[in-house]
């Protein structure tokens, strides 16, 4: 994930995280079956982001660039599949 300083809270497999982005960083999980990747993206400043995300066979699930105005919030969901 691209961002300049930013929270990311995920849900995988009703299990829910939250990571502090700062200055860029990856994010990584394991996972064993199909399940649908939940995003919820907060910015406390305006930037434009970079969300990719990656299976575990290296295909480009989403890359996307987009702008947060500050305090706001982006969400999303992306199918991830393990054939």
């Amino acid at each position: 994930m691209e961002c300049n300083e930013c929270t990311l809270n995920y849900t995988i497999l009703n299990d829910n995280y939250t990571v502090k982005v700062k200055n860029n960083e990856d994010v990584q999980f394991n996972y064993v079956s199909d399940f649908e990747l939940k995003i919820n993206i907060t910015s406390s400043q305006t930037q434009n982001i970079r969300l990719a995300i990656f299976d575990a066979y290296g295909r480009t699930v989403s890359n996307q660039l987009s702008s947060i105005t500050a305090e706001s919030n982006k969400a999303g969901s992306f199918k991830i599949s393990i054939e």
